[in-house]
């Protein structure tokens, strides 16, 4: 990976067993947590349509469990 020099994270690149291959980012300078995934399907690959757009719904819309909307961003 190539970074420019005024980046002062640290990057660190891991494949796990299961070949899920993960982008740890560090940042002395944040004071908070993050996570993403990136899912290479979606609507196009789905055999029940809109099952993206329920999933999603479920996951930023709140629940019985977490009924606030901002939940899982907070």
């Amino acid at each position: 990976m190539i970074k420019p020099f005024t980046d002062k994270r640290d990057y660190r690149f891991l494949i796990l067993k299961n070949n899920l291959r993960v982008l740890c980012v560090s940042d002395p300078e944040s004071t908070r947590a993050g996570a993403a995934l990136r899912v290479n399907v979606g609507a196009s690959s789905e055999n029940i349509g809109g099952l993206a757009h329920f999933l999603e719904h479920m996951l930023f819309l709140g629940s019985k469990k977490y009924p606030e909307t901002s939940h899982f961003k907070s």
